[in-house]
This record gives structure tokens, sequence and C-alpha cells, in this order.
């Protein structure tokens, strides 16, 4: 038997011969043409120093192109554990705060710049080549007739790059899915040929993106999982929330200010509270002692415009489809449309842009008052692509917060906070007990809410104010051992105030079911369609989600994950923090059942 190091090394080995393998099937596919081109000129005695330099500038293009995007790869993989798609050329959609960020990120900034040293020294040796090879051809010596070697080595060169297209002489042609050899998902992403997997999905990836459909299931199997599922009616869309006025909810007749941060990348795996070898969330973990208390609480998906969607609209996300780019121009129901009926004066805070993610068209357009970003801010506070600070951003909201509890209306404030955002950035003085920025950044985010929380509390109105603290969705920091990252998702949830009971709740929520949570606290009865659940009525079996490759259905102790792209199912066991791949049972099968029909029903939500 072999011990785990030799093992280990036997695996690494095979990852970087199938990463070649791959990569040379990409390369072949672009080098077939001007192969031909090169040939063909040369037995016709055509082929010179301009024909070879407008050669060299396709190689250039194209070689530099695969070089530029695989270096891009490098921090993209390390970010997300996920080779870079081309849905990520749709979501920069013309926003500098991206381009900002890239430059910004000293990090980033060496892959950028080894890239494009790479990128020039490449150009001048192809140009190099085209010179001398033009040259030669120049030569009175090299027009003799081509002889019958010279096209035999020809065919050789044609019959190569045609192999290393198929990248093998028996079956058909290989494909990013000889990467995935073993079961660490790390190593099969990393071996990956990211331009590869970029020209095989580019089709399905930009469809995705750009909104198309959910198709899953027909129509037959669709309506018999909405009756099994949602108790779907003829006159009704199955996921019709019809919840009537309940007199005796805790905040009910009470109509208090309603204060709801979302917290930049904040995985529950960060806090002391879940797992006791962390300590950079100390005043997060206070207060979690005397919150209501969700420990197992979900973000719908991995980007902020989904945690807006999610938490705010009760919006599913679906796996890089950016939910608020494609919504523009309609109305989104939810929470602040509910507390605007209720008579609440709205308000969002970013500390970013207006432009990023379309926030300043969107918000506005959907049930607040009033929306306050970088262009409200003195330019002396900005201190990175992202704008000011959470420390800055805490103390404007609260000057808005007094303001507005002068008037006769309660207040619902939405503040969404930067700290946890690389490039990040730390105050003269902070240290921090991190071992990584990635941590101290954290542990800023967490001093920085510390302060907010102190000075709400001196204020008149804090024990008429309901705290809501939410993740916008996780981060992935720690290696994991399955397919699906529970960091990225699994988020915590805090809700606090002046006659709420301090308790943990370990049901399973979503964060689609907090404006149900609240609006159910508050008594409030609404009527819109949605899979938001208010959960402190009725407990959920399932919860949903979305990753970048997976849509996701997990239980408490079960989780479901369908990969879309390569159509490939994941059964697991969860245990705490730990998966173990099993395989499919009867249980599983009702949780694909319900993942497939639920997200397909969600999309049709209008």
């Amino acid at each position: 038997m072999l011990n785990n190091e030799v093992r280990a090394t036997a695996i690494l080995l095979e990852s970087v011969v199938r990463g070649a393998w791959l990569d040379n099937s990409f390369l072949s596919y672009v080098d077939i043409f001007p192969l031909l081109c090169i040939l063909f000129l040369y037995h016709i005695r055509k082929l010179n120093v301009k024909a070879l330099k407008i050669l060299a500038v396709y190689y250039l293009i194209v070689h530099n192109l695969v070089i530029v995007l695989a270096f891009a790869n490098i921090p993209y993989m390390a970010e997300f554990g996920k080779v870079l798609s081309s849905t990520w050329f749709v979501w920069l959609q013309g926003d500098r705060t991206v381009v900002s960020m890239v430059w910004q990120d000293l990090s980033m900034l060496m892959y950028i710049l080894l890239g494009l040293s790479l990128w020039v020294a490449y150009g001048m040796w192809c140009m190099y080549v085209a010179r001398r090879f033009g040259s030669s051809m120049a030569r009175p010596d090299s027009q003799e007739t081509r002889t019958l070697p010279s096209l035999s080595v020809s065919l050789l060169l044609i019959l190569m790059c045609w192999a290393g297209t198929r990248g093998r002489f028996t079956s058909s042609p290989i494909g990013s899915s000889q990467a995935f050899f073993s079961n660490d998902m790390a190593l099969s992403q990393a071996t990956l040929s990211q331009a590869l997997s970029m020209a095989e999905t580019f089709d399905k990836d930009i469809k995705m993106t750009l909104g198309e459909r959910i198709s899953w299931l027909d129509e037959s199997r669709l309506d018999n999982y909405s009756r099994e599922f949602f108790g779907r009616k003829a006159d009704e869309h199955p996921l019709l929330a019809h919840v009537e006025p309940n007199d005796s909810a805790p905040l009910a007749g009470r109509r208090p200010n309603i204060v709801l941060i979302m917290m930049e990348s904040m995985s529950i795996h960060y806090t002391h509270t879940y797992d006791e070898e962390m300590n950079v969330t100390p005043c997060l973990d206070s207060l979690t002692a005397g919150a209501m208390y969700f420990s197992n609480c979900y973000s719908t998906g991995f980007r902020t415009n989904n945690g807006i969607t999610g938490t705010l609209y009760s919006r599913p996300a679906f796996l890089e489809r950016h939910c608020i780019h494609q919504r523009i121009g309609e109305d989104f129901k939810g929470l602040p449309y509910e507390l605007h009926r209720m008579g609440y004066h709205n308000m969002f805070f970013c500390t970013h842009g207006p432009e990023f993610d379309k926030l300043g068209e969107f918000i506005p357009s959907n049930g607040f008052d009033e929306f306050f970003s970088k262009r409200d801010y003195p330019e002396s506070e900005v201190v990175t692509c992202w704008g000011v600070s959470d420390k800055f951003l805490y103390g404007f909201a609260l000057d808005k917060m007094r303001k507005a509890e002068q008037g006769d209306k309660p207040f619902f404030s939405v503040l969404l906070t930067i700290t946890h955002h690389p490039p990040y950035h730390f105050p003269d003085g902070f240290q921090g007990q991190g071992q990584t920025n990635d941590l101290r950044a954290v542990e800023l985010a967490d001093l920085y809410l510390k302060g907010f929380m102190d000075s709400v509390s001196r204020e008149p109105w804090y024990d008429n104010t309901v705290f809501v603290l939410v993740g916008d969705h996780g981060r992935r920091f720690k290696v994991s051992e399955s397919e699906v990252n529970d960091q990225v998702n699994h988020v915590p949830l805090l809700i606090l105030g002046s006659g709420l009971m301090a308790k943990e709740y370990d049901r399973l929520v979503s964060q689609a079911d907090i404006p149900a949570i609240l609006l159910g606290l508050l008594g409030h009865g609404y009527e819109y369609e949605s899979l938001a659940k208010d959960v402190l009525a009725d407990e959920r079996e399932y919860v949903l989600y979305s990753t970048m490759t997976h849509v996701v259905c997990r239980s408490k102790n079960r989780l479901f994950g369908y990969h879309v792209a390569e159509e490939r199912r994941k059964y697991y066991m969860v245990d705490g923090c730990r998966m173990t791949e099993v395989e499919k049972d009867a249980e599983f099968e009702r949780m694909e059942r319900y993942c497939l029909s639920a997200f397909q029903l969600a999309d049709m939500v209008h």
C-alpha cells in the first residue's frame, strides 16, 4: 500500500499532467487554423515576413488571452473555489467600482503585472520568430520545389494538431470532465483548463446570467410536485403567501423602528458562538446572548445583490444570475413595501456609489424613501474603491435616524457594510489579533459594529427599535472536503429588541424568510408570491440556496446539491461541519423533487 505522502504526490502529478492535457486540447483548437495557413502559404511559396507577422499577431492575441485568463483565475479560484467563467464579463456591466477594486488590491495587481510582463515577452518573441523565419523564406535557395518529405512533415503536423484537439484517438474527444478524477474538489477545479472550460460553457453561462428561464421539469411533473409540496390550486400561484393580521404577535400595535444591518461576507464560521476556535467577533458573539439567534440560517446566494433581494424581497438566487440587473423596472413586493403600508419611512445606506449593482436605480424604485451612497458623503471620507468605511457609514446613518425619529413615522433603515471586502482598509493604529488580513478585516468590522451599537444604545428611541443583523452571504476561508462549501451560505441571523425573548433557534431558516419573520413579529397581514416562511410559526422542512455552480436543498442532517452545468447530483449526510457523500435514497429523492420544483416555480414569480 502507498503511504499518504506518496499518494498525495501521485495525485498532484496526475493533476499537473491532466491540466497540461486539457490545455493542449484547447490550444490545438485555436492553433489548427493558423497552422493550415502557414503550411498552405509555404507550399505555394507565398510565406513571407508580412504573412508571418499577421499570424504572429493572431498568436499574440489568442495565446496571451489564455495566459491572462490563467493568471486572473488564480485569485478568483482563491476567493470562490471555482474557475473563472464567462459570466464574469456579464457581471462587470461597465462598473468602474469592480475595475477599481482589481487595481487597488495589491495581490491582484501582482498577477496583472506578471501576466502583462509575459504578454510583452511572448509578443516580442513572436515577432522575432516571424522576422527570422520570414527572412529565411525570402532567400533564393528556399524557392526549391516542395518535396514529398516536406509534404509528409506537413501532414504529420496537421495530424498531431488534430489529435491534440481530441486529446486521444479512442472514444470521444476529451473535455472539462477529465479534470474531475479525484474527490478533492479544490484539486479538480485547479486541474481544469480555464480557457477550455469557459469555451465549453460560454453559451450556457451567458444565457443563464442574462435571465433564461429555468425549465428542468415539464408542466406535468411541475404540477404534480407543486401539489405535493405547496398545495397548488388552479386559480393561484403555488407560492402565494396569504397571512392574516395577528393582534397577539409580540410587537403587534407598537410599530417599532427597525434597523437591519447586512454584514459583508459574514459567514457564521467566523463567530466564536459557532466555532470556539474563532475569536474575531466579540461584539457579535455578545449580542447573540441577548437576541433571537438563528444558528441554522442560510443566505440565498453568494453575492451582495443576492443578499439584498433575498433579505428584503424574499427572492431566491440562481447561480450567477444577477438578481437586480435583470429585474430593473419590476416592482418587488416584500418587506419595504409592507412596511410602507404600515406607515414607515424607509432608508437605505451603502458605502459605495449608486452605480454598483444598479442600486441607485433599483432601491428607490422598490419601497425606499431615501437612498444614501458615496455621492452623499465627503470625498475626504472615501478610503477605497468601495467608498467610505463602516465607521463613517454607521455615524452618518445614526444622524439620519435621529432626524427621522423626530418625525411622525417610525423608520426602517438598512445598512450595507463593506469592511470585510477586499481591498481591505485598516486605519492607522489598528493591529488586530487575526493571523490573516481576512480575519483582521472581520475583527475590524466587528469593532465598528460595537461602536455603532454602543452609540445607538444611548439614544432615547433605542428601546423602541428592533435590530436585525445578518450576513449578506458568507465567505470561503477554510478548506472544504465537500463539493458544496457550507461557509459561503451559512450566515448568522440575530433579531433583538425590547419585547423579544432571547433564545437560540436551531430550526432551518432562509435569508429570504426575514421579511416573513419580521412581519409575523409585527402581526402584520400580507399577501405576495415567494418561498418565504415565518419559521417562528411554521418550521421549515428544507431550505434552498444557490452557490456559483449548484442549487442546494438541505435539511438539518442532509444536503442535496445539483451541479446545473454538468447535470451532476451529489448527496451528503451532514454532521455539524462534516459532510459525508452517500448514495441516493428515498428521502434524497424527495429533496431533489422539492429543490427542482421550488426553484422553477420561484423563477416564474414576477
